[in-house]
Parts: structure tokens; C-alpha cells; sequence
């Protein structure tokens, strides 16, 4: 509002300022990304809680929607030529040796962050941990039940993305692939020229 001066609930206005922003991703080949925000009565589709003109929802082809439930933030998403994915649950977290974020803790209602999300959590845990975690460990940084972990972790030292020693659970050191033997093919085709 402050920037464009424009009446929000104006259809005519918000077009044509939304032209504006539609032209200049196409012409200088960019994403743009607007930040609004909604009304206080939200009705069931979030992007009809926008505030000001309808366009505002219309014209986005990825919509990401933050809304507080409770003592949670769920995040919705939506794309004008895909199905929507499940809603997600964030949580606010800071610890003295990270900077404060937001971590994804699942769909909305539950405490446990999706499969993918777990994997990618363990894997950034172990990372950031100088020494090798115990599985119990693992498991009360990351709040999760003992047999999703189990799984999680099977899973993964199954792909070699992880390994377990005596101390502990840490992420696989990669091995570096071996030279080629002098005068062997190493992938292209080797080939001799010779010109009569």
C-alpha cells in the first residue's frame, strides 16, 4: 500500500499494477515474489482471505499461505498447474548453536515430521554434530517415536548416507572414486587419428 498508493480493493487498480509486475518477470526472465497478507476473517479458501482485490490471488502461480492454528504455523501451498500437497506444520525453533529458524514438525495435528523430512533432519543433525550421536540421542533432538527413527535410520544406511560405530551414528564419509589405470578408457571413446 505504501509503495504503490493504489486502492487494495480496486480490481482496475490491482491489475494493472499486477500487469506491471507480470511484464517485467517476462521481460527481464525472473520470479517475482509478493508478501501480503490477509484479512481477519478468513474464509475456507485461503487465497480468498487476501486482502484487497481477488487479482491478487489469481495472479499468482505458486501461492504460499502462513497461518497461526492455535500454537501452531501451518503452512499451505498451491500451484495453478499442480495439486496441492498436504498442509505442513512449522515450528519456531532457536538454539544457542544455530540461528533461530523454522523446522518442519509435519501435517497439521501431528508431532511427527513426514519420512522425507525426517531423513533430511537426521542427516542435518549428524552434520552438525562434531561427534557421533547415539540413536537415543538422535532420537530426543528430534522428538521423534523409536520406530520411525529405526526405519529412518535402516533407510539410510542402506543408501550409505549414514553409518553406525561404536560411538554412535555420523554421517558416511564419501569415498573418492579410484584413478584410472594409466592408458585405460576412462569413458569417452579413445581413439587414435592418423592422416595419410
Amino acid at each position: 500500500m505504501r509503495l504503490h498508493r493504489l486502492d487494495e480493493n480496486s480490481a482496475a487498480d490491482i491489475s494493472a499494477l499486477l500487469g506491471d509486475l507480470r511484464e517485467l518477470s517476462r521481460t527481464s526472465d525472473l520470479a517475482i515474489v509478493v508478501v501480503h497478507h490477509m484479512t481477519k476473517s478468513r474464509g475456507r479458501r485461503l487465497g480468498q482471505a487476501l486482502r484487497g482485490s481477488s487479482d491478487l490471488h489469481a495472479w499468482g502461480d505458486s501461492n504460499a499461505y502462513l497461518v497461526r492454528q492455535r500454537d501452531e504455523l501451518i503452512l499451505t501451498l498451491e500451484h495453478r498447474s499442480a495439486p496441492a500437497p498436504q498442509p505442513l506444520s512449522l515450528s519456531l525453533v532457536s538454539r544457542p548453536s544455530h540461528h533461530t529458524h523454522l523446522e518442519v514438525t509435519g501435517e497439521p495435528g501431528s508431532e511427527q515430521p513426514p519420512a522425507a523430512f525426517l531423513s533430511d533432519a537426521i542427516r542435518v543433525l549428524l552434520r552438525d554434530c562434531p561427534e557421533p550421536l547415539s540413536r537415543s540421542a538422535i532420537r530426543q533432538r528430534l522428538r521423534v517415536n523409536n520406530k520411525r527413527l529405526g526405519d529412518a535410520l535402516a533407510e539410510l544406511e542402506g543408501h550409505g548416507h549414514i553409518s553406525r560405530g561404536s560411538a554412535g551414528w555420523s554421517l558416511a564419509v564419501p569415498t573418492a572414486a579410484p584413478a584410472p589405470k594409466p592408458g585405460a578408457a576412462t569413458g569417452q571413446d579413445q581413439r587414435q587419428l592418423s592422416f595419410v
